[in-house]
């Protein structure tokens, strides 16, 4: 049997023609979706919100009861005490070990 040999120049010609058309091809498809724009649809009117007329109501029985206010009231004392709090505890924190150490021979 007779082997077929293919020469390193033939191949590389034959790699650099695909390569050569395969660019030819991605740059005239850019060009054709470049000049082709999908067509945008037409702005709708804007509907208008129509305007519902809620009749005020009396506020709720406990919105004026003394235990309620109250209540409201100790709980804003609580939230400040809680918002002054140091959360951090400076106190607890391990002390610092960075001392410089050297020896000598």
């Amino acid at each position: 049997m007779k082997s077929i040999q293919i020469k390193p120049k033939k191949i590389l010609l034959l790699i650099g023609g695909l390569l050569a058309t395969l660019g030819l091809f991605v740059f005239l498809f850019s060009l054709i979706k470049g000049t082709i724009r999908p067509s945008r649809p037409s702005p709708s009117s804007t509907p208008t919100p129509t305007i519902s007329e809620d009749a005020l109501t009396s506020p709720s029985a406990y919105a004026t009861d003394s235990a309620i206010l109250k209540i409201g009231a100790e709980l804003n004392l609580i939230e400040e005490k809680l918002n002054a709090t140091d959360l951090k505890e400076a106190g607890l924190n391990p002390p610092v070990l960075d001392m410089e150490i050297e020896f000598e021979e």
